[in-house]
């Protein structure tokens, strides 16, 4: 089996070191964007197995980077994650609006981040 790639979309840094140690040690290969510019480019030249997306995004809202994502012919069976401040009925109905596969609940720990990706991608820990 080759090697599963994450792009991790997210401007925070404690919060993106946090995820990225856990999705190492899960033998995923993880490259990190702090703007959804950054990640549209990232996504121009690299395939990923999965997206991890931060709802709020210094450029642009992560429902809005999802949606665009959604819009293109390659990416609408791409696993998308959109992670939330907020668990609320709302969010998950506009995180489902906008092509969102599944939400993560800010804060959440590694048991509940392995949960929501293993779906979508093998990981070694489980």
């Amino acid at each position: 089996m080759g090697e599963k790639k994450v792009l991790l979309v997210e401007d925070e840094r404690p919060i993106t070191k946090a995820i990225a140690t856990m999705l190492g040690a899960d033998g995923l290969v993880v490259d990190i964007a702090s703007t959804a510019e950054t990640a549209l480019t990232y996504i121009a030249s690299h395939r990923y197995d999965l997206l991890i997306i931060d709802a709020s995004l210094p450029d642009q809202s992560g429902f809005a980077l999802c949606q665009t994502m959604r819009l293109r012919d390659d990416f609408d069976e791409l696993p998308i994650i959109l992670m939330t401040i907020r668990d609320t009925d709302i969010e998950a109905r506009k995180a489902k609006a906008v092509g969102a596969t599944a939400t993560l609940t800010k804060p959440f720990g590694p048991a509940e981040l392995r949960a929501t990706l293993a779906p979508f991608v093998e990981l070694e820990s489980l």
